[in-house]
């Protein structure tokens, strides 16, 4: 939700918009069939609205959900998507980072309509499941998932670096 009233929620091959608290759900098609859509985030009722999951989709909205295309499909499960605070409304303006199965970081930088992934960088929890992110600030966020991980970055994304943690619980929101 980017308000009281308006949101979306995904599923299974399907993606719901709420313009009144979720009274009522309209159906907007994400353009193809056969999508298992995990996670979904939005900048505003007119901006930027992104949706990932299994089998490496992503899909955007450039109307605030009205409207979805597939930009991507194929490669590991994602998990979660978050728009970072402080991102423009279009697209191209928009900052955003997308987490997944074996240390997925895909990361969309303002300025770029690319995602690229950054996991590669960081060896070491490659065999994590990345299950979820949140942004604080614009620079400083957070991503935890399967065997204890915590990651954090204080550059927006680029750079993470590993907290320890006791024991090896799987963390699957923050």
């Amino acid at each position: 939700f980017v308000g009281p009233d308006y949101g979306c929620v995904v599923g299974s091959n399907v993606i719901l918009r709420t313009t009144n608290g979720g009274d009522t759900w309209t159906p907007e098609s994400p353009g193809s069939t056969g999508f298992l859509f995990r996670a979904v985030t939005g900048k505003s009722r007119e901006g930027v609205w992104l949706a990932v999951g299994i089998g490496g989709v992503m899909a955007r909205s450039l109307d605030g959900g009205i409207r979805w295309e597939v930009i991507r499909s194929g490669g590991p499960d994602l998990y979660d998507v978050q728009i970072l605070p402080g991102s423009g409304y279009s697209y191209r303006d928009t900052h955003a980072i997308a987490v997944g199965a074996g240390g997925t970081i895909l990361l969309k930088r303002e300025g770029s309509d690319e995602w690229t992934s950054v996991g590669e960088r960081v060896r070491w929890f490659r065999s994590s499941d990345l299950r979820a992110v949140h942004f604080v600030t614009r620079l400083r966020g957070y991503i935890v998932g399967s065997g204890g991980t915590i990651l954090l970055t204080r550059d927006g994304g680029d750079r993470w670096d590993q907290l320890t943690i006791d024991g090896s619980p799987d963390f699957r929101d923050i």
